[in-house]
């Protein structure tokens, strides 16, 4: 694999500029809440539903 050169991004993106971000609420309907999040080549989904108890999987 090659080496970057130093402050070489790959892109049309400066050394010292950020990739562009974006962010979507409520991005599916069967959870409570939602979020997806990007930045460039990278996705995180978070989802959260509300219930009585402690799930099975949790440690008690």
């Amino acid at each position: 694999m090659a080496k970057m050169k130093s402050g070489d991004t790959g892109s049309d993106r400066g050394a010292d500029e950020l990739r562009g971000i974006e962010v979507t609420l409520d991005f599916t309907p069967n959870a409570l809440a939602s979020l997806m999040f990007r930045q460039g080549d990278t996705m995180v989904l978070a989802c959260a539903t509300k219930a009585a108890g402690l799930p099975r999987w949790f440690p008690r």
